[in-house]
C-alpha cells in the first residue's frame, strides 16, 4: 500500500501501447521494456499512439487511494451533506 506524496516515483513508458493489453501485458512491459519491478510502490503511465489517451484514470486523490485499497469506486456514493439546526 502506498500513498501519493513527494517521494512517489512515476515512470512513463514512452513508446505507444496497445490499450487492449491486460494488466499482465502491461506488467510484462514494465519488467521487460523499463527494467523495473511491476509490483514496486510506483506509478506506471502508458499512452496510445496518438498521445490523446493515457492508461491512468482521472480520479481524485481520495478515489485513487480507494482504488489502490481495492474499493470499487464505481459503486461508492457519498452521503448527502446535512445541515442541522440544533443538536438533540
Amino acid at each position: 500500500m502506498f500513498r501519493f506524496d513527494k517521494d512517489l516515483k512515476v515512470y512513463l513508458h514512452r513508446a505507444p501501447v496497445d490499450f487492449r493489453l491486460s494488466i499482465n501485458g502491461l506488467a510484462a512491459l514494465v519488467q521487460q521494456a523499463l527494467g523495473l519491478d511491476p509490483f514496486a510502490a510506483c506509478v506506471y503511465v502508458f499512452s496510445n499512439r496518438r498521445r490523446n489517451r493515457v492508461k491512468v484514470p482521472t480520479l481524485t486523490v481520495e478515489q485513487l487511494h480507494w482504488l489502490l485499497e481495492g474499493i470499487d469506486i464505481g459503486v461508492v456514493q457519498r452521503h448527502p451533506n446535512r445541515v442541522y439546526e440544533h443538536a438533540g
